[in-house]
């Protein structure tokens, strides 16, 4: 596979993951939102496990540990995500989520007792802005109950990726996202049983939703990432990960008529920009210092 071949693979995964959002909010119209979790993860975990069994064998007691502890964030990330949903738009839900990219490096730096650098303050700025504008309602600013969801969740999903970064340089990372998986559906099974009556799907098309999260948002959005970040840098997958709040939203558009106003197009671009500025200026700076070297030799 060549580099631009990944490319269009890594592309196809964002896409993939950011269609959860549009067939969970077709699905909570009818069913609960710890049930859809539920049969989401635990018959993805069954498919991945079947396929990479081997894997499962192997893992220790430690990743065994680790994986669990990541299956227990993300799922805190996944019951906040749906919760948000049943209060606001995809497209407002999928920007303001992917927020954690943001906060990902303040929560390394209180981790690690560093101050943040200038240029992670003005990502945070870009972001803030955004924030305040997509959330303009009326006139006014208005951060409503699903908003504040979905920032709580934000929050949640930048402690998951710096607990996954740190357990990810000791364990096999496939093997920890099967057991993350295996977690999370358990997890929602009991929370499901606990604080939902259980609804079995009756129409075709909430199958084909179940059907879609399980094989093509999961499945598929899981095990192919990896296969396309190795032939890409870290640079380029940040940017190309940035496109997922702006497939969310399209979809949301075209699939559930949702309205999209001048001042959320202006959060949005502004939240994009936070989002891709320290991709854009590595990428720019690399070649400049190959160049620099060149010179120097």
């Amino acid at each position: 596979m060549s580099s631009f071949q990944a490319q269009w693979l890594l592309i196809a995964v964002v896409v993939a993951r950011s269609s959860a959002f549009l067939f969970s909010k077709h699905l909570l119209d009818s069913i609960g939102s710890f049930e859809i979790l539920a049969i989401r993860f635990f018959f993805a975990f069954l498919l991945l496990a079947a396929i990479f069994h081997k894997r499962l064998r192997a893992a220790t007691k430690k990743t065994l540990l680790h994986g669990a502890i990541m299956g227990l964030l993300f799922f805190t990330v996944m019951a906040l995500e749906m919760q948000a949903l049943k209060y606001c738009d995809i497209s407002t839900a999928a920007f303001l989520i992917n927020l954690a990219v943001v906060f990902v490096p303040f929560i390394n730096a209180l981790v690690e007792r560093k101050k943040p650098s200038l240029l992670e303050l003005i990502c945070a700025g870009f972001a803030l802005a955004g924030v305040f504008f997509l959330t303009l309602s009326g006139g006014g600013f208005r951060l409503g109950f699903g908003e504040f969801l979905c920032l709580l969740e934000a929050l949640c999903y930048a402690c998951a990726i710096v607990a996954t970064g740190r357990f990810a340089h000791h364990d096999d990372g496939l093997t920890l996202g099967l057991i993350q998986i295996g977690t999370m559906g358990i997890l929602s099974i009991g929370a499901a049983l606990a604080f939902e009556p259980f609804i079995i799907p009756a129409q075709s098309d909430q199958w084909a939703s179940f059907a879609l999260l399980i094989v093509l948002c999961t499945g598929f959005g899981f095990a192919f990432q990896p296969v396309a970040q190795r032939l890409l840098t870290a640079e380029r997958t940040a940017m190309l990960t940035a496109l997922s709040p702006v497939a969310s939203a399209l979809l949301g558009v075209f699939f559930r008529g949702e309205v999209v106003t001048s001042t959320m197009v202006v959060g949005a671009l502004l939240i994009l920009t936070g989002l891709m500025i320290p991709s854009l200026k590595a990428t720019m700076t690399k070649p400049l210092s190959k160049t620099v070297s060149f010179i120097e030799k």
